[in-house]
């Protein structure tokens, strides 16, 4: 198997914590060994339930290429994920997780992911009873856990070409040439349900544990 012709030196995630309905925003710095004719396509994955894959929400798809040879950074700017198609308050609040994925060829060589804790600002009372119709949204916020992300990388052909190279998403591809540019970019991201075991950490586990400054549950991510 060849050597990675990209390999993902830095993903930072800003403006974190957040307000739930804020756009999510990263930084990826990657580096090119080489040019690359082909486009990397990055996606980000928010899991509306944890163990039930079929809430998965794909929250955005990019392709960038082609690509010279050399270090590039962009940002990118991620819509939040949409509170209806989350299976329930139970799921809304408290402990999921976010996956960032990279892929050449139709093929993932890249995934990161994250624990996400969402958490409702106001009285401990007044979360009794509390639905998905009585949630004011605005009072609840985001925390990605980025301190100890779980990265996976996987030994890809980068120059063998399937048999079907055709892309399922139709996004407009951003086109850069050069290094160090800045643009708007995703990343992809791994299901809990997929080998991602959240069950030792709970809500009360993360206040126990002081918050973001304690996250040594997410190296159980894969």
């Amino acid at each position: 198997m060849e050597s990675s012709m990209v390999n993902i030196t830095n993903v930072e995630v800003r403006c974190n914590p957040a307000s739930f309905l804020s756009p999510i925003n990263f930084q990826i710095t990657f580096n090119c060994s080489k040019e690359l004719k082909d486009d990397l396509e990055w996606k980000v994955v928010y899991f509306g339930d944890p163990r039930n894959e079929s809430y998965d929400q794909t929250l955005d798809v990019i392709t960038l290429g082609p690509l010279q040879s050399g270090e590039m950074q962009f940002e990118w700017e991620v819509n939040p994920p949409d509170p209806k198609k989350i299976n329930g308050i139970d799921n809304l609040l408290g402990v999921t997780a976010l996956v960032i994925t990279a892929s050449y060829l139709q093929r993932e060589f890249f995934r990161v992911g994250y624990y996400v804790y969402n958490n409702y600002l106001v009285e401990e009372e007044a979360i009794e009873n509390l639905t998905m119709q009585s949630i004011d949204l605005q009072k609840v916020q985001r925390n990605i856990l980025s301190d100890k992300p779980r990265i996976t990388t996987t030994n890809i052909e980068w120059e063998v070409v399937p048999q079907s190279t055709e892309s399922k998403y139709e996004e407009t591809p951003f086109y850069i040439s050069g290094q160090n540019y800045e643009y708007q970019t995703p990343t992809n991201i791994p299901s809990i349900h997929h080998g991602i075991d959240v069950n030792p950490f709970t809500t009360q586990d993360y206040l126990n544990w002081g918050g973001q400054g304690h996250h040594h549950h997410l190296e159980k991510l894969y």
